[in-house]
């Protein structure tokens, strides 16, 4: 009966341990997505780097690209802060933040591509810009571990409640 107290024990401390953290995590994650985003959704990105000479397929991507991260936001920024890895349209979240990353670095290489044709204006934009993104992805990254992380404290907790059953039964 005292390792089965021992083991709530244990496994109470560590999810109010976890879930403290990643509520914290959260709000800066958030906060640096939203100052990213803000840069997007301007039409500040797109303006930049069209400002060179671009040919149709590259100006079909980078239109492609802000096209879909804008579908992404407005699908996504009411849920994203709550979704976890238990909820079933996590793995489409997963799916369509996957995309989103690919889109970015097709838009990423052509602006490697042309990086030297760009003022010295503009190449100090796109870097800042460019830091801005990886900042986001950085933060969407801790969201999706805090989900997974969640998801993994529920397996501890559904261990422990094994083990217990199992201690219990002898």
């Amino acid at each position: 009966m005292k390792i089965t107290r021992l083991v709530i024990l244990v496994l109470t401390v560590v999810a109010f341990t976890v879930g403290c953290q990643t509520v914290l995590n959260q709000t800066n994650d958030l906060a640096n997505a939203v100052i990213a985003n803000e840069m997007v959704t301007t039409g500040q990105v797109a303006e930049t780097i069209k400002r060179i000479e671009l040919n149709e397929t590259e100006l079909l991507t980078v239109n492609h690209a802000i096209n879909n991260y804008s579908l992404f936001v407005s699908r996504w920024r009411e849920s994203i802060a709550d979704l976890d890895s238990t909820a079933p349209i996590f793995s489409e979240f997963l799916a369509d933040y996957s995309s989103l990353v690919n889109q970015y670095k097709a838009v990423e290489s052509i602006v490697k591509k042309h990086f030297n044709v760009y003022s010295e204006r503009d190449q100090v934009i796109l870097q800042d810009y460019q830091r801005r993104a990886l900042k986001m992805n950085d933060s969407v990254e801790n969201l999706i571990a805090a989900g997974n992380r969640r998801q993994a404290l529920l397996d501890a907790i559904s261990f422990g409640r094994i083990m217990i059953g199992l201690v219990q039964a002898l």
